[in-house]
């Protein structure tokens, strides 16, 4: 299990070098559209971003296959290169589009509709409030598509996104037999109203599912590699 620091940046340099105008792109589309309808919604852009890119040269052309898998690194050093690029690279890349979109926003306010910049600045901590509270929710859901996209051959993606859609309809089925044999019927929901759950209790089950996904992706690739 080698592991240089040298080689993993410069994986990181090629995948910035041969996709940054994707990169750009993306980053045009999010300043875009935070100019216009000031979305603060950090977890959807992170999700997009992650569907179609995680593992991406494990599931594009014959000739990219061919380059990542014979590049002079170990199966650690290109599992970090990727780990680095969805949960570090790409959300700084948001929260520099969301900032730049914001501050076009700012300015179209104060150029079209005469507003000071002070009337407007306020709405800048909503970004990180959304970005702190999202990271909960989507890291999960992120991982899951970091597995899913190295695991499969293709459409990793949306494969998870069956899977993950035929679990809830399996669970929403054994919740309403369940409730069928307890109740009688199925007017009630099985699941306690009004009831709240722990703040910590989040925490663990969001960072361990996060984490048993993101031990899975590197089996994944180990495995591919062999």
């Amino acid at each position: 299990m080698e592991l240089n620091i040298n080689r993993i940046i410069n994986l990181i340099k090629r995948d910035i070098g041969i996709y940054w105008q994707t990169y750009l792109k993306a980053m045009l589309a999010i300043i875009s559209v935070q100019a216009i309808a000031n979305n603060t919604d950090f977890g959807l852009y992170w999700f997009i971003m992650a569907f179609t890119f995680a593992f991406k040269e494990y599931n594009n052309s014959t000739k990219l296959r061919i380059q990542i898998t014979n590049l002079p690194a170990s199966n650690l050093e290109k599992y970090l290169y990727s780990f680095f690029i969805i949960f570090l690279l790409f959300p700084l890349i948001i929260l520099i589009s969301m900032y730049g979109g914001l501050l076009l926003r700012y300015f179209l306010d104060v150029i079209v509709f005469g507003l000071t910049f002070t009337q407007t600045i306020d709405l800048t901590p909503s970004i990180w409030s959304s970005m702190t509270s999202q990271i909960l929710i989507y890291a999960p859901m992120v991982s899951i598509f970091f597995f899913g996209n190295i695991y499969f051959n293709k459409q990793g993606g949306l494969k998870m996104i069956f899977y993950i859609i035929a679990f809830s309809l399996l669970v929403f089925v054994i919740n309403a037999i369940i409730l069928y044999f307890i109740t009688g019927g199925l007017s009630h929901s099985f699941i306690i109203q009004g009831s709240s759950i722990p703040e910590f209790v989040k925490y663990i089950v969001s960072f361990g599912i996060t984490g048993f996904f993101i031990i899975l992706a590197y089996l994944s690739l180990t495995e591919k590699e062999v």
